[in-house]
């Protein structure tokens, strides 16, 4: 992992984006298993505030509601 000169401490960045001219990947570093996920566009600061005060990332809230199964 690289270092941030501005940052004086080093615990981990929680939420990560890594951005090309073409591709932005997120990546939630609590996530059970943290992988990167393409996005296709930066979540307003808001959206990530919120996220940050949950204690439980989003995909282990999703493990918790089941959606109901529709019928074919």
């Amino acid at each position: 992992m690289s270092s941030l000169k501005w940052r004086t401490d080093n615990t981990s960045l929680r939420l990560l984006f890594e951005a090309t001219g073409q591709i932005i990947h997120f990546t939630d570093n609590s996530d059970p298993a943290p992988r990167a996920r393409e996005i296709f566009h930066f979540f307003k600061p808001e959206t990530l505030e919120e996220w940050l005060a949950q204690p439980e990332t989003l995909r282990r809230r999703r493990r918790v509601f089941r959606c109901p199964r529709v019928p074919f």
